[in-house]
């Protein structure tokens, strides 16, 4: 079941549109495969994609409303449980939970990179690359205008730090680079290149490696990350996360 919340109440005769992936990619209109309860804003997949709990099943939804368009993040399926496996991954979590909100874990912000949307004025759409992404402020060195979707809160503990030296790629010579341990929540995933913010300081990360962590080697629960601390010149911190679009491609 997927299930979603408006930040705004849209038209009584507002249209929803359910689009399914497996991977990420060749998104297919899956409304028709399910229930969509427009009142309890919730849709029943009875015919998923794929069942294989090796691969990923990704959902987002598309709302007409008075003729615009507004696209969501995607978002991953979670696999079936059984009652009791389930009741025990909830208690994995709470305690997690419990453990970071009590101790030294940090509320922070997780943003996702756009996906699809207007090209951002670094992007090259006939070379396919970023052209000088760190001064874009259009883009805050992602591809598409805007960046990234609507920051997400959640918890996560910075466990250790380490200053490396890395070559500037501008031929810059050489900068220091602090790398940065911590534990987080699959609840979302983070994923490589997602900006982590934390709100306390303002530092800004971009995920690097993630090692995830699975309940039975199937459901991811928690994970392992490293983080690559952004110098405070960099565009990113020019984005203001309360002002961060969830309609990249409103039409």
């Amino acid at each position: 079941m997927l299930s979603w919340e408006f930040s705004q109440p849209p038209a009584p005769d507002h249209r929803i549109t359910v689009l399914s992936s497996v991977g990420g990619t060749d998104w297919q209109n899956v409304t028709e495969r399910g229930l969509v309860d427009t009142e309890g804003q919730s849709f029943i997949d009875l015919d998923p994609l794929s069942r294989r709990r090796t691969q990923d099943v990704l959902y987002r939804l598309v709302v007409q409303t008075d003729g615009n368009r507004w696209d969501s993040p995607s978002v991953q399926a979670t696999h079936t449980l059984r009652p009791h496996e389930f009741a025990m991954v909830r208690t994995i979590l709470a305690r997690e939970l419990h453990s970071m909100r009590v101790g030294d874990g940090v509320e922070v912000l997780l943003l996702k990179p756009l996906t699809y949307g207007e090209p951002a004025d670094s992007f090259d759409e006939t070379t396919g690359q970023l052209i000088n992404p760190s001064t874009d402020i259009s883009g805050f060195g992602e591809r598409f205008r805007g960046g990234y979707f609507a920051p997400m809160r959640t918890h996560m503990r910075f466990i250790s730090q380490q200053d490396a030296e890395q070559r500037d790629g501008a031929g810059q010579g050489v900068r220091v680079m602090s790398r940065v341990g911590a534990r987080a929540f699959c609840f979302p995933r983070p994923a490589f290149r997602d900006l982590v913010i934390n709100p306390l300081t303002n530092d800004r990360y971009l995920v690097n490696t993630v090692n995830t962590h699975r309940f039975r080697g199937v459901v991811p629960v928690m994970a392992d990350i490293q983080l690559d601390l952004l110098s405070r010149d960099d565009i990113r911190y020019r984005l203001d996360p309360e002002n961060v679009t969830t309609t990249p491609n409103n039409v």
